[in-house]
């Protein structure tokens, strides 16, 4: 009998245990709802992985269906935050504040990439002809030295913030100036330029279209689809050597073609939605966005350090004289 009750006591108590230990496995995650720009996807994904695993406790759910899909979610509350490879617009900023507070925050640095068939000889464009390209003036690769060979433009749809990038710095000539601006501000992109969805869809249409020509952001070629497009050198004008896309030519500003990137949130409302955009910019969410592909925000603290000492250096010498 005796045996019998501690039997009993045993199983009781065993149950207990399972069903604690299964009430702590299957507590819900707190979500985090991220959603916007198709640039910054590479990075988020790259995040979701390490965030998750440092925070148990936290599921985030990251979609990239562009920039502008990302403000309209985070406007009308659907979304925690909207990563955006562009700048928020004044009457944006104006709509996201009637709701309450708002925070655009920097995070990284991007630039854009033309990039064209593999198979294409032409290994670089200044901007006045890649305008002209994209606008349909120029509309065979034997006109600026490249072989007889119709030219196919394939831009980002209209919630992209790389075409809205694009569309105003490169097809409106914005980087060369005001007056340059206001004379083609009224350029549109070529009735003959197909659009896309996504990276992945201008990836495979140019890798199957030998007179294609696109553009997107470097995270994006460099660490999904270099082996489906290559990559032009760029600069702005006939007088300037075109330079390669590299980390290296955009942080000494060189290539001329980048933008930062940012978050959009409202700050204050939602503790993991806080915690999450200072841990982006932590020297460890710095690192996993360089190792990405992109470029920091803010300087390594190496660098910091370096800096101090040298200007400890300086002060220390100007005391001395």
């Amino acid at each position: 009998m005796l045996r019998n009750k501690c039997n009993s006591i045993v199983t009781i108590l065993t149950s207990l245990a399972l069903t604690l230990s299964l009430g702590v496995s299957c507590k819900e995650k707190r979500k985090v709802v991220i959603q916007g720009s198709n640039t910054m996807l590479p990075i988020m994904k790259l995040v979701e992985e390490a965030y998750e695993k440092e925070n148990p406790d936290i599921d985030l759910i990251i979609s990239g269906p562009g920039s502008e899909a990302g403000l309209d979610a985070l406007m009308s509350g659907e979304v925690d935050i909207a990563p955006t490879s562009r700048e928020v617009y004044p009457g944006e900023l104006d709509k996201l504040k009637e709701v309450g507070p708002v925070e655009v925050m920097e995070v990284a640095f991007d630039c854009l990439l033309l990039v064209v068939n593999p198979d294409n000889p032409i290994t670089a464009l200044r901007l006045k002809e890649t305008s002209d390209i994209f606008a349909g003036k120029i509309t065979n690769w034997k006109d600026i030295g490249g072989p007889d060979l119709p030219i196919t433009p394939i831009v980002r749809n209209e919630k992209s913030g790389s075409a809205d990038y694009f569309k105003e710095h490169v097809l409106r000539l914005m980087d060369l100036g005001e007056k340059a601006y206001e004379e083609a501000k009224g350029r549109q992109y070529s009735e003959k330029a197909l659009e896309v969805d996504s990276n992945e869809e201008m990836s495979k249409l140019i890798l199957d279209t030998k007179g294609a020509i696109g553009f997107m952001g470097m995270g994006s070629a460099e660490k999904v689809h270099t082996r489906l497009v290559k990559t032009l050198n760029y600069a702005q004008v006939p007088a300037e050597q075109p330079v390669a896309p590299t980390i290296e030519n955009v942080y000494n500003r060189t290539y001329r073609l980048s933008r930062p990137l940012y978050l959009v949130f409202r700050p204050g409302q939602n503790p993991d939605v806080d915690a999450f955009t200072e841990w982006m910019i932590s020297d460890k969410g710095q690192r996993l966005i360089k190792s990405a592909g992109y470029l920091r925000y803010t300087l390594e603290e190496v660098q910091v350090i370096e800096q101090k000492n040298q200007a400890d250096e300086e002060q220390e010498s100007n005391e001395d004289k």
